[in-house]
C-alpha cells in the first residue's frame, strides 16, 4: 500500500552504514589536513583571521583580499606611474 514498515534490523543496518561512511570521511579529511599544502593554506587563513580580529576595524570597513603572487604584485607596481595609480 505504499508504506514502509521499519524494523529494528533495518534501522541498525542503516545506522551501521552511516557510521561506516562517517568513519571513511573522517579518515579522508584527516589525510587532507595532514598535507603540507593544506597546512600552509590553513596557516595563511589563521594569520589573516588574527590580523583582522586584532585590528581596529569598524562595522563600515571592509577587508578585500587579492589573489596575486608577490611577483605579480611587484610587476603591477613597476608598470604603474605611481603606487596609487597601479591597475590593481
Amino acid at each position: 500500500s505504499g508504506t514502509v514498515k521499519w524494523n529494528k534490523k533495518l534501522k541498525a543496518r542503516i545506522d551501521d552504514r552511516v557510521d561506516e561512511i562517517a568513519a571513511k570521511l573522517s579518515e579522508q579529511l584527516s589525510q587532507i589536513m595532514q598535507k603540507d599544502t593544506f597546512q600552509e593554506i590553513e596557516g595563511s587563513w589563521l594569520c589573516l583571521q588574527k590580523l583582522i580580529l586584532n585590528s581596529a576595524l569598524g562595522t563600515a570597513q571592509k577587508v578585500n583580499l587579492l589573489n596575486i603572487s608577490k611577483d605579480e604584485l611587484l610587476e603591477q607596481f613597476e608598470d604603474a606611474p605611481a603606487v596609487d595609480r597601479s591597475p590593481i
